[in-house]
């Protein structure tokens, strides 16, 4: 039973694992480009409230496991104790069968000689009594037969007083052992009921946990399916966003007819003025906890353009005007969605590089001009600039 409960446990643990190594269900890792949820996004939060239900459910059922298991094993200790006591009360009634037999003995022996002085009396009578008494030759001789008469009739009544006690204690015997025996019986029939209904009771908390785990595990393969139609989506739209910042930018160039370059490097971009953004408290604890979730593992370089990126939104009339109103616009960044920045910001877990690129950008540095970045993953346009694993466009 312990291994079933334990297997279960691990079973739990395990695809809770996989939600953890794939970066969560609700939080495909790339930057939104729209507000608005898709139908794909709105059946994967639903997936996902179903599989914390789950997981929920899943939890609150083991933990009735382990009251059910320490009731089993405390009935058990029970049961142990009643069959000790059993035992006990075996050889208590061994002794009592053996007083029993003994006053048995006993009685019988007291019938027979009740049986033979009520034999005397029936035959001799008062008559008998009374002839003893009268074949007296002396007064002394007279008392002496008198007193002897008076203590026979003493030791008549006391045999008869003596059989019934033996009746009496014979009688309580019998109902102190077939009372206990009750007893024993009840308290063991009863014990035996309550292990009986709650190993029904595990069975079919087992068996609920059996089917709420492979519900589970078709529930996440269900969401992985929507994550990546989600990411095929994500892909196919940041790549005609790219195209349509691309052939804006071109417009723009021809309009004002400057001479651009349409290399975006980082040398280039570096040069770019200063900021005028005032930063406020808190900023570059947010700015770094949000490179660290979107470019914690990428070169200095793509952790530079990651907090560009966020500066330049800061900087668009497109966005919010401050670095904590781009951050947690609604649909923007998937770590903010999955709760994994939260927890970044809450143990403040951003290493010293993504902090120094926060502190730049914050100060006036930008090494590309984009409003978008993506995963390079799967990239097939021709716009953009890539920057390690990631596309800025």
């Amino acid at each position: 039973m312990n291994f079933i409960k334990n297997h279960n446990r691990i079973v739990i643990a395990v695809l809770s694992g996989i939600l953890i190594l794939t970066g969560g269900l609700s939080a495909v890792r790339t930057a939104p480009f729209a507000y608005a949820k898709t139908d794909a996004q709105k059946k994967l939060s639903e997936k996902q409230k179903q599989i914390d239900d789950l997981e929920e459910a899943l939890s609150s059922m083991n933990d009735s496991l382990d009251d059910y298991q320490d009731d089993v094993e405390g009935l058990s200790a029970q049961i142990s104790n009643l069959e000790e006591q059993y035992q006990v009360k075996q050889a208590q009634i061994e002794i009592i069968e053996k007083q029993i037999e003994d006053l048995e003995a006993d009685k019988d022996e007291q019938y027979v000689v009740m049986k033979e002085r009520v034999k005397y009396v029936y035959e001799n009578g008062t008559d008998g009594y009374l002839t003893v008494l009268l074949s007296s030759e002396s007064l002394s001789d007279f008392l002496n037969r008198a007193e002897y008469v008076s203590k026979m009739r003493e030791y008549d009544q006391g045999i008869l007083d003596e059989f019934n006690a033996t009746c009496v204690m014979l009688s309580e015997k019998r109902e102190q052992i077939n009372a206990e025996l009750e007893e024993l019986a009840a308290l063991k029939s009863e014990s035996e009921q309550k292990q009986t209904e709650l190993a029904d009771m595990i069975a079919v908390t087992e068996n609920a946990i059996e089917s709420s785990t492979a519900e589970l595990a078709q529930k996440i393969e269900d969401a992985k399916a929507l994550e990546a139609q989600i990411e095929a989506e994500s892909l196919a739209a940041a790549q005609a966003q790219a195209a349509a910042n691309a052939a804006k930018a071109k417009k723009e160039k021809e309009e004002k007819a400057q001479k651009e370059t349409s290399s975006k490097t980082t040398d280039s971009a570096s040069a770019s003025a200063s900021s005028g953004y005032s930063a406020a408290a808190g900023d570059l604890e947010i700015m770094s906890a949000i490179i660290y979730c979107e470019a914690g593992g990428e070169s200095y370089e793509g952790q530079l353009a990651v907090g560009s990126v966020v500066m330049n939104r800061v900087e668009s009339s497109e966005f919010p005007n401050t670095v904590s109103g781009v951050i947690y616009q609604s649909g923007q960044f998937s770590p903010v969605a999955s709760g994994r920045f939260a927890l970044v910001l809450q143990n403040k877990s951003w290493t010293s590089s993504c902090q120094n690129a926060a502190s730049e950008v914050l100060g006036g540095k930008r090494t590309v001009d984009y409003l978008y970045f993506h995963s390079a993953s799967g990239w097939t346009s021709s716009y953009g600039y890539r920057i390690g694993n990631q596309i800025f466009y």
